[in-house]
C-alpha cells in the first residue's frame, strides 16, 4: 500500500513536469519512484516467509519446515 501513496500523486507530477519541459524535475521525480519501488519491494521480499528470506537468513518457518519434511 505504501508504493501507491506515493504514486498517485508523483506520477501526474512528472508527466506535467516533463510535458512543461522542466525535463530536470521530470528525470528527479522518476528516478526516485523507480528506486522507491525497487527499495520497497525488496524489502518486501526479505520479510519472513518469502523464498528470498530462507535464501538469504536460513531459517525456515513452520510451514517450510513441514514442506521440507514431507518431499522425498
Amino acid at each position: 500500500m505504501l508504493p501507491q501513496i506515493h504514486i498517485v500523486p508523483a506520477l501526474p507530477l512528472a508527466v506535467w513536469r516533463a510535458r512543461t519541459h522542466r525535463v530536470t524535475d521530470h528525470r528527479r521525480i522518476m528516478i526516485l519512484m523507480f528506486a522507491g519501488a525497487l527499495v520497497v519491494a525488496g524489502l518486501f521480499t526479505l520479510l519472513p516467509g518469502p523464498i528470498m528470506h530462507h535464501v538469504i537468513f536460513g531459517d525456515l518457518s513452520a510451514g517450510s519446515r513441514r514442506l521440507a519434511e514431507t518431499t522425498p
